[in-house]
């Protein structure tokens, strides 16, 4: 599955995925959005009008302009019980990284100063919403207290996910390419399970990669499912230990590049 060009183990976006058992020691449902706003700028004529449109219109209208952001990541916890992550990564400065924090967080000139941690500037927009900011990046963090804030920071250089047992392989799985997309939980036995979606786009087709962390579907059922598709070609399946995927090409215009196709079992647009 093509990837992120680069050192993907020590990339900015892949080490703001934190170990979410660090937080919670209950039931987690944990959430992952990833997206390259460069590939899709310069994928555009190929998606789909209202695919289009939600990548221009979305949530990262808030952020930086589309044209300098290599990256863009949104990662939490569904159940608010450990932090929220939503990260951006670019060409842009630290003036412009931290009005983007502020459009996040609150404004500019209700932000309180807490110093430097680990080259980023961090502030304070309340008592559980915070941002780090520096030349090519902005990051808000909400639903944390400044301690695990400077943690979380200090902890992205030890790959934090090393000891949430096959989720870092469920990541490497799916890839960071043009969009990913992420969801793992833990049951009454707190082992993890979930399933992701990637997506890197080549022009008028793209590459897509759907993948189970302990899941319930074969080998025989992943089959079925890309062969039951009209819109997947080149259909291949195979497994590595916990992790089962399905991997096929389909035409950039039929998807919405975020694994609905795999949901409702056909591709959203004809």
């Amino acid at each position: 599955m093509p990837s992120r060009s680069g050192d993907e183990e020590g990339a900015a976006y892949r080490n703001w995925l934190y170990d979410p058992s660090d937080y919670i020691d209950e039931e987690m449902r944990s959430e992952m959005w990833f997206e390259s706003p460069t590939e899709l700028v310069a994928a555009e004529e190929y998606l789909h009008d209202r695919v289009r449109g939600e990548y221009v219109n979305g949530w990262l209208n808030r952020g930086p302009d589309m044209a300098t952001v290599e990256w863009a990541m949104f990662y939490a916890d569904q159940l608010v019980n450990a932090p929220s992550v939503q990260a951006y990564g670019g060409s842009f400065d630290a003036s412009t990284a931290r009005e983007t924090t502020a459009t996040h967080g609150g404004s500019v000139d209700d932000a309180e100063s807490l110093g430097s941690v680990n080259g980023y500037e961090l502030v304070a927009y309340d008592e559980d919403r915070y941002g780090l900011y520096k030349d090519g990046e902005a990051v808000n963090v909400g639903f944390a207290s400044e301690d695990v804030v400077r943690d979380l920071v200090a902890e992205r250089a030890e790959s934090p996910l090393d000891r949430a047992e096959g989720v870092e392989q469920l990541i490497d799985c799916i890839g960071f390419g043009t969009t990913a997309s992420l969801n793992v939980q833990t049951g009454d036995d707190l082992e993890f399970t979930g399933s992701g979606v990637g997506y890197t786009v080549d022009g008028e087709t793209t590459a897509v990669r759907f993948a189970h962390l302990n899941g319930e579907m074969s080998l025989d059922q992943l089959r079925e499912l890309g062969d039951d598709s009209d819109a997947l070609s080149s259909v291949t399946v195979d497994e590595d230990g916990p992790v089962r995927w399905l991997e096929g090409t389909v035409d950039t215009d039929r998807t919405a590049l975020d694994g609905t196709m795999f949901h409702v079992g056909e591709a959203p647009f004809e």
